[in-house]
């Protein structure tokens, strides 16, 4: 299995999320409509997202989007790389069940906000590649229009599902991508590729710093932390594989500071493959970090559980692998005593 780092927001307005992206390295299988000529475009990059947030341990949706982006080769589209990071993305753990833990110099990285602009929002997935007026994700339940979208300037950056809310989102659930018009411009055909997105469950907190309750909590230095969650729902299960996989964050921020100077993220998945319910972060992690010494709010903890499902793995018409991410993300802030 291979996980790697989708990318970190460093805006206050986003500084207790993270974003993570699971991958795993598959057998490529794709299904297209039968007469529909293969595109002879090599290098268009194909990106679909589907991503819905939670904020305050679940009480406010902070963020949903399903987008879809087609992407000329040499240009981003947002998903992998991010865009304004001043450094380098917090550290991975190596196994399953593990954590690990960066601590970075908040005055060097005051001065390195201080001699530039802040960075740009990298909670973005855009493309170039203009293929019509709409595209649609037809699942087993739902069939979603995406809409080509615009910028502020008036440029376009490919396609997005208005309306997306919790009542929306479409969990636990497989869509083939339909591209109806296609692009002359690039070569591309009308094309149809079967499961080409598979959403994760619905998550919920259900315990937090004890097992049996979830509020604003105080962790402490040395002190295990657990955390619990329940799902509601199953990841699809397909003839190609589909990876799930849970991840967990801790940020250490200042409230009139930077933010993210101390961070830890650990993988929660078990080593037998199974969906984990709960975690605990261990005490001699905690204690690595540095605590709200007077209790007054000058470092506030930032906390998210991302639920990460990626796959199948299936190519466009053109051979290029969908690089496909779907995520279920619940956070909150709390703080950290000595």
């Amino acid at each position: 299995m291979r996980r790697s780092l989708l990318r970190f927001s460093s805006l206050p307005l986003r500084s207790l999320s993270w974003l993570v992206l699971a991958s795993t390295a598959c057998s490529r299988s794709t299904k297209t409509d039968p007469g529909v000529p293969d595109a002879p475009t090599p290098g268009i990059q194909v990106s679909v997202e589907a991503a819905i947030q939670r904020n305050g341990w679940g009480e406010n949706l902070g963020r949903c989007e399903i987008k879809v982006a087609f992407t000329r080769p040499g240009d981003t589209d947002g998903m992998m790389e991010g865009s304004g990071q001043l450094w380098d993305p917090l550290a991975l753990p190596e196994a399953d069940q593990d954590c690990a833990v960066t601590i970075r110099d908040p005055v060097a990285m005051q001065a390195a906000l201080d001699a530039q602009d802040p960075p740009d929002d990298n909670w973005v997935l855009e493309g170039q590649v203009y293929v019509g007026s709409s595209v649609s994700l037809e699942g087993t339940a739902h069939t979603l229009q995406l809409d080509a979208a615009y910028n502020d300037d008036g440029a376009y950056t490919g396609y997005q599902m208005s309306g997306c809310s919790e009542a929306t989102f479409p969990f636990s659930e497989v869509f083939a991508l339909v591209v109806p018009e296609g692009s002359p411009d690039d070569d591309i055909a009308p094309f149809r590729v079967e499961n080409a997105l598979a959403t994760g469950p619905e998550i919920a907190l259900v315990g937090l710093g004890a097992l049996d309750h979830v509020e604003t909590s105080t962790a402490q230095q040395g002190v295990d932390f657990p955390i619990a969650w329940a799902f509601d729902g199953t990841v699809p299960a397909l003839d190609e594989p589909v990876d799930h996989s849970v991840w967990l964050t801790v940020k250490n921020n200042q409230t009139d500071g930077v933010q993210e100077f101390e961070g830890v993220i650990c993988l929660a998945d078990p080593d037998d493959g199974s969906m984990p319910t709960s975690f605990v972060l261990p005490g001699d992690t905690l204690a690595e970090l540095t605590p709200d010494e007077n209790g007054d709010g000058a470092l506030g903890l930032g906390l998210q559980l991302d639920s990460v499902t990626e796959g199948p793995d299936v190519t466009a018409p053109w051979g290029e692998r969908i690089r496909v991410e779907s995520r279920v993300s619940i956070d909150g802030t709390g703080s950290l005593a000595p």
